[in-house]
């Protein structure tokens, strides 16, 4: 009796260079690093003890040393990257665009290093009150604080996608918003409103606005990774293009917005700063609220998700303007963070879509690569 042979879908991996390939040069991008930021180091410190926190201290050589560091490694594997046969859609964006995202997502790594190094240096000095050290043990932390950072930069960069680009977003915007927080001159800013942060001219008014410009421009990055996912999803259901084009067009809006509320102080601008962030705040709502309109065929619990999340920032809205139970710093953050958290949401559920139609047409398995 003969037997039947199945034929099995042959397995496909992305183009690209390997996983293994791509952690080892993230080692020796983390040892040169470590070797620099120590040589940097002893030279900034020498002949003197130093503590882990304040003006030439080690914390601050160490999280200039990792910014500095982060942003020149990323923009030169931005570079690289992009010549990636899994990068060619990229190259039919206009030049601006695609030098725009290059530019936002350099200075995000770099802040992101600045900001995280910044808090943990305040960490440890709470923690190890006093402490001095010298020049020899001062380097060796700033090296290997900045070979984490670029370690860390490193596997961000060659692993660019959308999903890899909000979760760069969310980490970016938590850790400027709390570096602002935590070192604001005005202990009080939280009775104002969540913009007094950005009204102050030390490093905390400077950190919180930057942080919303930069992000600003990161969301018009995610908007271009966001609609190439959508349209490889949408080209086999036969979705009008328009629909992902108004969705591509949404994102550009509210990432110029976000850029422009940090380019307008709210106590240099009042007025301008309050219809930029009023109207961003519409524009979201109108998008999360006609998105499942614009993509029917998107997953139904999602549309349900985003409808609570609108309802969610109104009931938000009535505790602080009617019920007088939270003040305008509470529903301003309740506010944010609800708008991250659907962008994630959102992000993970396009990769997901788009993950799932590129498996069907190639008859991966899903453990494959």
């Amino acid at each position: 009796m003969g037997s039947t042979r199945v034929e099995r879908p042959a397995l496909t991996r992305p183009v690209g260079p390997r996983r293994a390939t791509s952690e080892s040069i993230g080692i020796w991008i983390a040892l040169g690093s470590f070797l620099v930021g120590m040589a940097i180091g002893v030279v900034r410190l020498w002949g003197r003890g130093s503590g882990l926190f304040g003006a030439d201290s080690i914390g601050e050589v160490a999280a200039l040393t990792s910014a500095g560091l982060s942003a020149l490694i990323f923009a030169v594997l931005y570079v690289v990257i992009e010549r990636r046969p899994t990068h060619t859609w990229r190259k039919k964006l206009r030049l601006p665009f695609r030098i725009l995202d290059g530019v936002g997502l350099t200075f995000t790594h770099g802040a992101i290093a600045l900001f995280v190094m910044i808090t943990l240096f305040w960490i440890f000095d709470h923690a190890f009150i006093a402490l001095t050290l010298d020049p020899w043990a001062g380097g060796t932390i700033i090296g290997v604080a900045s070979a984490i950072a670029t370690y860390l930069t490193a596997a961000s960069a060659v692993s660019m996608s959308t999903r890899s680009v909000s979760g760069v977003l969310a980490v970016f915007m938590a850790s400027g918003v709390l570096s602002s927080m935590l070192f604001s001159s005005d202990p009080a800013w939280w009775q104002l409103y969540f913009s007094a942060l950005g009204a102050a001219t030390d490093f905390s008014g400077v950190a919180f606005n930057f942080t919303l410009i930069a992000g600003g421009l990161v969301i018009t990055t995610l908007a271009s990774y966001l609609t190439h996912d959508l349209s490889r999803w949408a080209g086999r259901l036969d979705i009008d293009p328009w629909r992902i084009r108004v969705i591509w067009w949404a994102f550009i809006v509210l990432g110029l917005l976000l850029t422009l509320v940090g380019l307008l102080p709210v106590n240099n601008y009042f007025v301008a700063h309050n219809l930029v962030a009023y109207s961003m705040a519409g524009l979201f709502i109108v998008l999360v609220i006609g998105l499942p309109f614009l993509l029917p065929e998107f997953p139904r619990t999602f549309a349900l998700f985003s409808w609570g999340i609108a309802v969610s920032v109104g009931l938000s809205f009535v505790m602080y303007y009617f019920v007088h139970y939270l003040n305008l710093t509470a529903f301003e953050l309740i506010t944010v963070a609800v708008v991250f958290g659907w962008l994630i949401v959102f992000v993970r559920n396009v990769d997901a879509i788009a993950s799932d139609r590129e498996r069907d047409r190639t008859g991966a398995s899903p453990l494959a690569g």
